[in-house]
Protein backbone atom coordinates (compact mmCIF):
# COMPACT_ATOMS: atom_id res chain seq x y z
CA UNK A 1 0.00 0.00 0.00
CA UNK A 2 2.98 2.31 0.64
CA UNK A 3 4.54 2.05 -2.85
CA UNK A 4 0.83 2.32 -4.27
CA UNK A 5 0.65 5.77 -2.19
CA UNK A 6 4.16 6.73 -3.38
CA UNK A 7 3.44 6.45 -6.84
CA UNK A 8 0.17 8.35 -6.68
CA UNK A 9 1.96 11.32 -4.94
CA UNK A 10 4.34 11.11 -8.21
CA UNK A 11 1.90 11.26 -10.75
CA UNK A 12 1.65 14.40 -12.91
CA UNK A 13 -1.01 15.54 -14.89
CA UNK A 14 -1.01 17.42 -18.59
CA UNK A 15 -3.45 19.56 -18.74
CA UNK A 16 -4.13 21.47 -22.30
CA UNK A 17 -1.49 19.67 -23.43
CA UNK A 18 0.66 22.23 -21.59
CA UNK A 19 3.95 19.27 -21.02
CA UNK A 20 6.41 21.86 -20.47
CA UNK A 21 4.52 22.36 -16.87
CA UNK A 22 3.87 18.93 -15.74
CA UNK A 23 7.65 18.49 -16.31
CA UNK A 24 8.78 21.26 -13.94
CA UNK A 25 6.08 19.97 -11.20
CA UNK A 26 7.58 16.35 -11.93
CA UNK A 27 10.91 17.62 -11.59
CA UNK A 28 10.42 19.39 -8.55
CA UNK A 29 8.17 16.30 -6.88
CA UNK A 30 11.83 13.75 -7.33
CA UNK A 31 13.71 16.88 -6.03
CA UNK A 32 12.31 17.11 -2.67
CA UNK A 33 12.38 13.10 -2.30
CA UNK A 34 15.95 13.56 -3.21
CA UNK A 35 15.84 11.05 -6.45
CA UNK A 36 18.46 12.65 -8.46
CA UNK A 37 20.87 12.80 -5.94
CA UNK A 38 20.86 8.79 -5.35
CA UNK A 39 21.12 8.39 -9.32
CA UNK A 40 23.83 11.18 -9.54
CA UNK A 41 25.54 8.60 -6.51
CA UNK A 42 24.85 5.24 -8.34
CA UNK A 43 26.55 6.65 -11.42
CA UNK A 44 30.07 5.97 -9.93
CA UNK A 45 31.78 3.76 -7.41
CA UNK A 46 31.22 5.12 -3.52
CA UNK A 47 34.04 3.64 -1.01
CA UNK A 48 33.08 1.87 2.01
CA UNK A 49 34.27 4.81 4.18
CA UNK A 50 32.63 7.81 1.72
CA UNK A 51 29.24 6.30 1.83
CA UNK A 52 29.54 5.36 6.03
CA UNK A 53 30.02 8.90 6.45
CA UNK A 54 27.08 10.33 4.26
CA UNK A 55 24.62 7.84 5.77
CA UNK A 56 25.64 9.80 9.22
CA UNK A 57 25.68 12.95 7.65
CA UNK A 58 22.04 12.57 6.34
CA UNK A 59 21.05 10.68 9.71
CA UNK A 60 22.39 13.82 11.68
CA UNK A 61 20.98 16.63 9.00
CA UNK A 62 17.67 14.42 9.41
CA UNK A 63 17.96 14.56 13.11
CA UNK A 64 18.82 18.06 13.01
CA UNK A 65 15.74 19.77 10.40
CA UNK A 66 13.38 17.59 12.42
CA UNK A 67 14.17 19.84 15.57
CA UNK A 68 14.16 22.77 14.26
Amino acid sequence: MANHLRFVGRTVMVQNGNVEAAYGVLNRILAQDRVPDAVRRSRYYEKPSRARRRRAFEACRRVYCAEM
